[in-house]
C-alpha cells in the first residue's frame, strides 16, 4: 500500500508540474523574450585539449541571424563537430565538416558562418576564463517541467572540469530542481541539486544539496558573494561559502552561476541536532503523509503543522526557522505568525508536529515580547532579549541588512537557529541569505527609490523586529561597535583601500568574472531593459563602477549617523 501510494503521488507531482508549465508557458516566454533561443537540431561540439576530448557535448544556439557557441575555459581553438545524419552536412566558414571531425576556430564576434539546411548564419565563437565548468544531464534530456515547477525533481549526472579542462567530478544525481520564490519567475533560474551521498564542490564541506545561483537581478553576479565574505568575516559560524563557475543543463548553455551550500541543518551546514531526522525514526508513516493541523493563511497569532504521534523526548531544538512574507507563507508546510503579525515559516523540522510548533512559536512569542517591551524584557519571564537571543549575531544580522540594504530587509529570508538545550539554550540570528538585490540595485518603483540610494537608514525604519531592536540603547551601541571595528575594515579591504590578503578587491572579482559574464549577458540581455527599475549601468564594466561608488558613499552616508556615537563610546571606555 505505502509503494502504491507513494507511486500515486509520483503522478500527481508530474500532472501538477505539466499542468503548471502550461498554464506559466506564455508568462515565461514572454518574461523571457529578449533572451529568446533555440538550439541548432542535433549540431553539438566537444572541446579538444592537451587532456584530450572533454566528453560534455555544447550545443550551437541561434539568435535570430547569429548562431552562437559559448565556450568553456579551457576551449584552446580546437574542437570536434557531431550531427545527425537528417542534417545532409553542415559547413563553417564555407568548408564542408564532417561529423565528428576535429576543427580549428578563433573566437570572435565576427568573420565565421555556419550553413545546414540550406540556411547560413553568422557564427560567433565566445570564450569563458578563469571560471570551472559544471555540466548536468537530465534522466529526460529535457528540464521543461523543472523550469515549470520547484516541486519537479528530476534525476541526472553531473561532470565539473576545471579550468585547464580536467575532469574533476563525475557523479550521479539523486535530482535536479528548481528553487526559489520570485527568482524562480525570471528568465534564467536558479537550481538544486542533490548528490547520493556527500560531496565537496570546489574545495567547499562536503554535503549532498547544493544551490545554484543565477544572480539574475545582480548585475555585477557578486553582491551575495560581497555578504558571505562579510558574515563570515564577522564570525558567523553558519556564513555560505561559494564559489562560480560556467554552467551548461542538457548540453544548452545557461551562464554564469554561484555554487553555494543549502541553508539547511546538516553537519558541514548549520551543525545542530537534527530533530526532523529524530522525529522520523519514532514514526512509522512518512512525516509528510500525516494529517495537517492550524490556519494556513497569515493570520495573527495561528501556526500550522502536522499530526504527528510521536515526538523525541527533547522538542527543544535543533531548529530553523525563517521571516516570510505572508503570501509565501500561505504556500509552506509548518509556521506560525505571532501576536505582532510576523511570519515565521519552520524550514526545519518541515513537517513539524503540533508539540513542536508549539514549543517554537512559544519561545519566538516570548522573544518579540521582550524586543517590543521598554526596558528589552518580556514581562511574563523577565528575560532580556539578550538572554533568549545571541546579541552579537542579532547586530550582524542588522548590520548585514541595513549597511548593505538589502531590499528583503524585514520581509523574508532572515533565518533564526535554536540549537537543543543541550547544545546551548539560545536562539542564532543567521546565517545571511539572498542578497541579489541589495547594494542600491532595486527597488519597486518611483515612489521608493530611496531603497536604492546610499543615504538614509532602511532596515532601522519601519514596524518590524530590526527597526524596534535598534531602538534598543544596548542593541545600537553594539551595532556601531561592530560596525566600525569590523565590518568598516572589511569593506575598505574590498574597496581596495585597505588591502587583506584573504579578501578580494572589487577589482579582483570583477576580473575574475569578466570573459564569463561577457557571455552571460549575451545568453541573458539585461543591461539595456526598459523594465529595470534602476540603472546601474549598461554593461558588466558599468555596473562595477555604480557598486564602488555606492559603497563608498554608503560608508560615508553611515559615518554622518553613527561615527559621532561611536568615537563617544570609545573614549568612554579608555576612561574606564
Amino acid at each position: 500500500m505505502k509503494t502504491g501510494w507513494m507511486r500515486f503521488k509520483q503522478s500527481a507531482r508530474l500532472f501538477a508540474a505539466l499542468f503548471a508549465m502550461l498554464l506559466l508557458a506564455g508568462g515565461h516566454i514572454r518574461a523571457a523574450s529578449a533572451a529568446t533561443t533555440s538550439v541548432f537540431p542535433e549540431i553539438y561540439v566537444e572541446c579538444v585539449g592537451d587532456l584530450g576530448v572533454c566528453s560534455s557535448k555544447i550545443g550551437v544556439w541561434e539568435y535570430g541571424k547569429y548562431a552562437t557557441l559559448f565556450l568553456p575555459s579551457y576551449f584552446d581553438g580546437r574542437v570536434v563537430l557531431t550531427y545527425g545524419d537528417k542534417l545532409c552536412g553542415v559547413e563553417i566558414d564555407g568548408q564542408s565538416v564532417q561529423s565528428g571531425e576535429e576543427i580549428r576556430l578563433e573566437v570572435a564576434t565576427e568573420g565565421h558562418t555556419i550553413r545546414y539546411q540550406r540556411r547560413t548564419l553568422q557564427l560567433r565563437v565566445l570564450k569563458s576564463a578563469l571560471l570551472p565548468t559544471i555540466f548536468i544531464t537530465t534522466e529526460s534530456g529535457e528540464f521543461d517541467l523543472i523550469h515549470a515547477s520547484t516541486k519537479y525533481k528530476e534525476p541526472g549526472s553531473v561532470a565539473i572540469y576545471d579550468e585547464a579542462g580536467g575532469l574533476t567530478l563525475s557523479s550521479e544525481l539523486e535530482h535536479v530542481k528548481g528553487r526559489g520564490n520570485s527568482s524562480f519567475m525570471r528568465p534564467k533560474k536558479p537550481y538544486q541539486i542533490k548528490f547520493l551521498e556527500k560531496t565537496s564542490l570546489f574545495g567547499m564541506e562536503k554535503a549532498k544539496k547544493w544551490v545554484l545561483l543565477a544572480n539574475y537581478k545582480d548585475r555585477t553576479l557578486i553582491r551575495n558573494q560581497i555578504v558571505f565574505g562579510a558574515a563570515r568575516y564577522l564570525g558567523d559560524p553558519y556564513a555560505s561559502s561559494d564559489a562560480y563557475a560556467d554552467l551548461y543543463v542538457n548540453t544548452r548553455y545557461m551562464g554564469t552561476y554561484e555554487i553555494s551550500g543549502k541553508v539547511e541543518i546538516a553537519g558541514n551546514r548549520i551543525d545542530v541536532r537534527d530533530l526532523e531526522k529524530e522525529t522520523e525514526a519514532l514514526n512509522e508513516l512518512p512525516l509528510s503523509e500525516y494529517k495537517r493541523f492550524g490556519r494556513f493563511k497569515a493570520e495573527r497569532g495561528s501556526s500550522k503543522g502536522y499530526q504527528i504521534p510521536n515526538d523525541p523526548q527533547d522538542i527543544t531544538g535543533g531548529y530553523l526557522i525563517e521571516f516570510e512574507k505572508s503570501y509565501h507563507y500561505e504556500q509552506e508546510k509548518s509556521g506560525f505568525v505571532t501576536k505582532r503579525g510576523q511570519c515565521f515559516v519552520i524550514k526545519s523540522p518541515e513537517f513539524a508536529s503540533q508539540a513542536q510548533v508549539a514549543y517554537i512559536s512559544g519561545l519566538i512569542q516570548r522573544l518579540e515580547n521582550a524586543i517590543y517591551a521598554a526596558d528589552g524584557r518580556d514581562p511574563e519571564t523577565g528575560l532580556h532579549y539578550s538572554e533568549m537571543a545571541d546579541l552579537d549575531s542579532m547586530a550582524r544580522e542588522f548590520l548585514m541588512e541595513e549597511v548593505f540594504k538589502n531590499y528583503d530587509a524585514n520581509k523574508s529570508s532572515q533565518f533564526i537557529v535554536k540549537p537543543a538545550d543541550s547544545e546551548g539554550c539560545r536562539l542564532f540570528f543567521g546565517p545571511v541569505w539572498d542578497f541579489d538585490l541589495s547594494m542600491g540595485d532595486w527597488c519597486d518603483n518611483a515612489d521608493n527609490r530611496h531603497i536604492a540610494s546610499p543615504k538614509r537608514l532602511y532596515a532601522a525604519n519601519g514596524n518590524g523586529w530590526l527597526p524596534t531592536l535598534y531602538k534598543q540603547r544596548d542593541f545600537y551601541e553594539r551595532v556601531i561597535r561592530m560596525y566600525y571595528e569590523e565590518l568598516a575594515p572589511y569593506l575598505k579591504a574590498v574597496l581596495g583601500e585597505a588591502p587583506q590578503a584573504d579578501i578580494p578587491v572589487l577589482e579582483e572579482r570583477y576580473e575574475m568574472l569578466r570573459a564569463s559574464a561577457d557571455m552571460n549577458y549575451l545568453r541573458w540581455p539585461s543591461f539595456d531593459s526598459a523594465s529595470w527599475p534602476v540603472d546601474t549601468g549598461r554593461s558588466f564594466e558599468a555596473n562595477y563602477a555604480y557598486l564602488r561608488a555606492w559603497l563608498e558613499q554608503r560608508m560615508e552616508y553611515l559615518d554622518t549617523i553613527w561615527l559621532s556615537d561611536y568615537q563617544t563610546l570609545s573614549a568612554k571606555a579608555e576612561e574606564y
